[in-house]
């Protein structure tokens, strides 16, 4: 059963393709597409993100565009394009800085009168980084690291990044002429889909303020440890003295539509269709999950002891999301391989019970492995090797469980983003 999750979940990925969903977006709005070339002079792509070579290869194809009409903006691991610049992920760094500044520099030399394709996918914040104000660039990847370690949704986290940058929360606007047509095509990869949060909203005016930022590093008792740059520049926020975000209702580009072609919600109906095809009946959450990992451990695992009580077999259990990890010991892992470990706690003793967890970028954490597959006998097979389960999760250590289990699960880098799944299979 393990293998057969494994096999699912590739499945769903290899048949829920950011190309896929570009080319599905461009044959159902081909009218528009036409209309649009016919008003417009000529076309270009900005693409960023995880999922953006892929999305940029799907665009120029049906377009027709050459290199010098496209960027995009890709992470580590990808085969580049001619058009593509390699930058940084989850951390930005120099790399995402002058990322930055090519994009900046292509929309800014973008003819008045044409027509842009904006495919973002997640990652983005990372991957193109220019700090507002005299915010330190190293002051930035040490609060930013912080955050992602805190425990903090990723509203709070975008709301204090938006407000260290000059081009997230909508800024990046402003580069483009006014004349432009400005069509996003995004993957989602935040609970709810929300457009100000996918990538931090870099074409999308922000409702968050400087206020949200502040009160998030509070509670998560962050402030103290920002450096003096950051202070600096947030104190001058709460007191008007720098400019907001972009704020809702000043959008400069006149033509401008934002459109979400893939999400989480989209591959799980997929991965539904492949299951009901291997014989278990797909049962689908209706809202992604978004709390910290062990509630969601609980939340799945009060899903499947109702589903055995009543007896309704073979079953699969889909959810999607992206829960919230709070990094206390130093040990290797991510928030998809904690998951495993604890949904393996949960379901110790389960007969017939298969649990998966995993991002699907293909990237969990700091790690090589996109998350980790174990079933009801995980947790008796590891104490038989003397493991400790508890005891790797205090250390946050999920991953040096895992392998010595062999129930990591590594696809590599996928090219695609839309959060996180977790399928159970109930025989």
């Amino acid at each position: 059963m393990k293998e057969t999750a494994r096999k699912i979940f590739i499945t769903a990925l290899d048949n829920a393709t950011p190309e896929k969903w570009v080319d599905d977006w461009l044959a159902s709005n081909q009218n528009f597409i036409n209309q649009q070339k016919n008003n417009y002079s000529d076309s270009f792509i900005i693409a960023i993100g995880k999922a953006a070579r892929p999305m940029a290869k799907a665009l120029r194809k049906k377009l027709r565009l050459s290199n010098n009409n496209i960027i995009c903006i890709t992470p580590d691991g990808q085969a580049p394009e001619e058009y593509s610049i390699i930058s940084s992920h989850p951390i930005p760094d120099q790399k995402s800085v002058n990322a930055a500044e090519n994009v900046i520099q292509f929309i800014e030399h973008i003819p008045d009168q044409s027509l842009v394709f904006f495919a973002l996918s997640g990652g983005a914040s990372a991957l193109i980084c220019k700090p507002a104000g005299n915010i330190a660039l190293d002051d930035i990847k040490i609060i930013n690291k912080k955050l992602i370690a805190s425990g903090s949704s990723i509203h709070e986290i975008n709301s204090v990044r938006k407000h260290l940058s000059a081009i997230k929360g909508g800024q990046l606007l402003t580069h483009f002429n006014e004349n432009t047509s400005l069509v996003d095509l995004i993957i989602s990869d935040v609970p709810g889909d929300d457009l100000e949060i996918i990538g931090s909203g870099l074409t999308v005016p922000d409702s968050s303020t400087f206020q949200d930022g502040f009160d998030a590093l509070l509670k998560y008792k962050l402030w103290e440890k920002c450096r003096e740059s950051i202070h600096s520049h947030i104190e001058k926020g709460l007191a008007g003295d720098v400019p907001e975000t972009l704020k809702p209702g000043n959008d400069p580009v006149q033509n401008h539509r934002s459109y979400i072609i893939g999400s989480a919600r989209k591959l799980a109906e997929k991965m539904a269709q492949i299951v009901e095809e291997k014989g278990y009946k797909p049962w689908i959450a209706e809202e992604p999950y978004n709390q910290p990992v062990e509630k969601v451990a609980e939340m799945v695992a009060s899903k499947i002891k109702n589903l055995i009580e009543e007896s309704n077999h073979p079953v699969a259990l889909i959810f999607y999301g992206e829960s919230t990890l709070k990094v206390t010991g130093n040990g290797k892992g991510g928030r998809n391989q904690e998951l495993a470990l604890r949904g393996a706690l949960q379901i110790a003793d389960m007969e017939d019970v298969t649990w998966l967890s995993a991002g699907t970028d293909g990237i969990d954490g700091p790690t090589d492995a996109a998350g980790a597959v174990v079933d009801g006998n995980t947790i008796k097979q590891a104490q038989e090797k003397g493991l400790n389960a508890r005891e790797f999760l205090q250390n946050n250590d999920s991953y040096h469980f895992h392998d010595q289990m062999g129930a990591l699960l590594k696809t590599g880098p996928t090219g695609n983003n839309v959060m996180d799944v977790v399928l159970v299979l109930v025989e």
